[in-house]
């Protein structure tokens, strides 16, 4: 594990400064769309991971999302800025880093923030296809976890 993964397991990485940051501001910076290539790189990591939560708080399942977006205009527009604020992070950072976000989501989504819904981002706006895998894998394993329990 990474140690951005150690970290989070820790309460000390992403996962934690998303706890302690206003979510107001994240939801303002989230909607400012056209001053997210200004932003620090560790800011614009933050709102891409606080929009994967709330994507997956809304979309419980991959499949939930693919098919209520089409109809629901709230739902529609979540997904529509989750995954633009990732694609702007994707395009800021390098595969490692994104993997790094990745296994933070993984650690929220295994806490019970946000769902698998959350990987909808890495899975489809990503530019890296091992990134995507690697997601929808994250997924799976979470969803056959939560069969079993």
């Amino acid at each position: 594990m990474s140690s951005m993964g150690t970290a989070a397991l820790s309460g000390t990485g992403l996962y934690a400064r998303w706890l302690s940051a206003p979510q107001y501001r994240l939801a303002n910076l989230a909607r400012d769309e056209d001053g997210w290539p200004v932003l620090d790189i560790g800011l614009l990591e933050l709102i891409s991971f606080d929009q994967c939560v709330i994507l997956g708080a809304v979309c419980p399942t991959v499949e939930d999302a693919a098919r209520l977006s089409r109809r629901d205009a709230v739902t529609a527009d979540v997904r529509k800025t989750a995954f633009a604020a990732y694609l702007a992070l994707a395009g800021r950072t390098p595969r490692g880093r994104r993997l790094e976000l990745l296994q933070e989501v993984a650690v929220a989504v295994g806490r019970g923030v946000g769902s698998v819904g959350s990987f909808l981002p890495f899975i489809e706006v990503d530019p890296d296809g091992e990134i995507s895998s690697a997601a929808r894998l994250i997924a799976r394993d979470l969803r056959v976890a939560a069969r079993r329990s």
